[in-house]
């Protein structure tokens, strides 16, 4: 079984986020820790009668840490896999990806930036300054004033439009072999997991295939 270099990707993504979110779940106390509390009312009124509660009903999952932290290692095993595949194909197939698209984001990026720049116009502005100055009296006091602000347009605007024009055709033209690349490129990989399920669901399938 294959996929194709973007649904790979998608893939990588979504383990990426699984991964994420269970580092998230074992961050906290209550997830790995058994915290029993013993409340000793009987200490206190001897009527009372003492209880002892636990935290495993806070576990928003059903499934013991050891289980979760075997599954966790299985994502990892996963996505190690998957990106030692997607490798492969890439080496085989389209050497440059990762090179056109890093270069293309940086083209990209420049390309706004230009485009920012062609859009601007000059323009003057009146602002209000403030001083000090000594009155008749010979004391200090504040006074205001105009100030006035010229923008005045500080490159060769042809220029930067003829290259917005080229940038932009580097681009498309980039782009386009970056999507035929993704979308036809085969990486020899076949998912164990669903990417319609969620960390929850995974964790807690991942138990019971354990226990079958």
């Amino acid at each position: 079984m294959s996929m194709t270099l973007k649904e790979s990707f998608r893939y990588q993504n979504f383990l990426d986020t699984i991964l994420g979110q269970a580092e998230n779940y074992l961050r906290q106390l209550d997830n790995y820790m058994i915290i029993t509390e013993e409340h000793l009312r009987n200490k206190a009124v001897a009527a009372a009668e003492n209880e002892i509660t636990d935290n495993l009903a806070n576990r928003e999952i059903a499934v013991k840490p050891d289980v979760l932290i075997d599954f966790v290692v299985s994502v990892l095993e996963e996505k190690d896999a998957l990106t030692k595949a997607i490798n492969a194909a890439k080496t085989q197939h389209c050497n440059d990806l990762d090179v056109l698209v890093e270069i293309n984001k940086s083209r990209r990026g420049v390309t706004e930036v230009l485009k920012r720049m062609a859009r601007t116009k000059g323009k003057d502005s009146i602002t209000r300054g403030s001083a000090y100055t000594l009155n008749a009296e010979g004391n200090q006091v504040n006074y205001y004033y105009d100030i006035k602000r010229t923008f005045r347009i500080d490159f060769n605007r042809a220029k930067v439009k003829s290259l917005i024009s080229r940038l932009s055709v580097d681009s498309d033209r980039a782009s386009a072999t970056i999507d035929y690349w993704q979308t036809s490129v085969p990486v020899d990989f076949a998912p164990q997991f669903d990417l319609n399920d969620t960390f929850e669901e995974l964790a807690e399938e991942y138990n019971q295939a354990l226990a079958s």
